[in-house]
């Protein structure tokens, strides 16, 4: 889809955090705009007011943009396949490029048990508002940086770890449940999102304790025993 770049959804059972559709107009592609976790660019002016988008709204207009850039909207820049974890990453820059000068996601399944997920993003040079969301089918407890969702026999842990001192919110969309994550300066151009989603059992009492290590450019992930370390070249 020409709006689905960079999405996921998440499963345990049952659907845990999926779609929902309200900030965009129709697609003549695929109805399912607003995907389950994204990021979302949109200038000030129109914060208050329903998303504003210049990606045309028929599979034509669709093809005729990719023709006329003759790129891609999101495309694959490396993935690894290991024992200890699996890797994919891409960029997803021309997908939002009127706001977004960049935006990388890098996905780690670590331990084929947690989802981390990592979004280096920057903004054009007009003030853009920078937000990561995810939209629950259950309404979430939140705890500080940390989100939990039950649906049956499944349960969501969402723990955020950047931007430090983010603003957490929620909303109601529907028969949505809307995570929404902010830097706590809009002002700043360069922003690292990171999330750790751990998708288990509905009887799992808590989530590993997480923690993040700056060490240079990379990052350290550690989620219980476990550990990965994001690198800027990779």
């Amino acid at each position: 889809s020409n709006r689905g770049a960079g999405s996921i959804d998440i499963y345990r059972h049952r659907t845990l955090a999926q779609r929902a559709n309200r900030d965009y107009p129709k697609d003549g592609v695929d109805d399912r705009i607003q995907f389950c976790n994204g990021m979302v660019f949109n200038d000030h002016d129109h914060e208050k007011t329903e998303m504003k988008t210049d990606v045309p709204l028929d599979f034509a207009g669709f093809l005729k943009r990719k023709r006329r850039r003759n790129v891609e909207l999101a495309s694959i820049l490396d993935y690894e396949v290991k024992k200890a974890y699996a890797r994919v990453k891409g960029d997803i820059s021309a997908a939002v490029e009127r706001d977004c000068r960049l935006w990388t996601r890098e996905l780690v399944y670590l331990g084929y048990k947690y989802l981390l997920v990592l979004d280096r993003v920057e903004t054009q040079d007009i003030p853009v508002v920078r937000k990561w969301q995810m939209h629950f089918t259950a309404e979430p407890k939140v705890d500080g940086t940390l989100a939990v969702t039950t649906v049956g026999e499944g349960r969501l842990f969402c723990r955020t770890l950047l931007p430090e001192g983010a603003k957490i919110s929620g909303e109601k969309v529907g028969k949505w449940h809307r995570h929404v994550v902010q830097p706590k300066d809009d002002k700043q151009k360069k922003s690292v999102f990171l999330h750790v989603l751990f998708p288990t059992d509905a009887g799992t009492a808590a989530m590993p304790d997480c923690s993040l290590e700056r060490k240079g450019p990379e990052l350290v992930v550690e989620v219980g025993d476990l550990s990965y370390t994001f690198r800027q070249d990779k």
